[in-house]
């Protein structure tokens, strides 16, 4: 049973999860299983993904740089569709789904382009979009996910169209465009 409320169909627990959610400041919470904690939990990041997610979903240009409160932290709008980021010369037009963001608030992403093709695009709180990478062209792809420190060192994967295709692994200097330094190469 302890499993099936762990892995059991979502769409029907969800709502006797989400109804339970105020008694988690309650003291008689702490004496439940821990299973329930755990589920809560769940139901917890889950509604922060769905509320995250929907917030870059519905982003529009005319929002560029709105600031949402919330309850714990404050959302800014960094990119949205519609928007020529720096070094582009054409519109993004939807964007990768593995995010980074570093301690200094600068966010890197893949940036997917309205005339085709994909490149590495930072934004942050003072910092308007900027492509870092090379100019989007239809035989270069670039992995989902990207990773920023707090060098502004960005690491990403792309792979070149060819045959055989050509896979990189780059750092890119947010700070220059197209600076970069290739870590690994190869080819299937």
């Amino acid at each position: 049973m302890r499993l099936r409320n762990l892995v059991g169909n979502w769409s029907n627990n969800c709502a006797s999860n989400i109804r339970q959610l105020p008694s988690m400041t309650d003291a008689r919470h702490l004496n439940r299983p821990s299973s329930n904690r755990s589920l809560s939990r769940c139901t917890l990041r889950f509604m922060f993904c769905a509320a995250a997610s929907l917030i870059l979903l519905t982003a529009t240009s005319t929002a560029q740089q709105a600031t949402i409160p919330g309850k714990f932290y404050e959302y800014q709008i960094m990119a949205a569709t519609g928007q020529i980021p720096t070094n582009a010369t054409s519109a993004l037009s939807g964007m990768g789904d593995g995010p980074s963001i570093n301690s200094n608030g600068l966010v890197a992403f893949v940036g997917q382009f309205a005339s085709g093709g994909e490149g590495v695009v930072v934004a942050g709180p003072s910092l308007a979009p900027k492509l870092i990478s090379f100019a989007p062209s239809a035989n270069r792809f670039f992995g989902r996910a990207v990773r920023i420190d707090d060098l502004s060192q960005v690491v990403a994967s792309d792979r070149v169209s060819g045959a055989p295709p050509v896979y990189f692994g780059r750092l890119w200097d947010a700070n220059n465009f197209g600076f970069f330094t290739t870590l690994l190469r190869g080819n299937a």
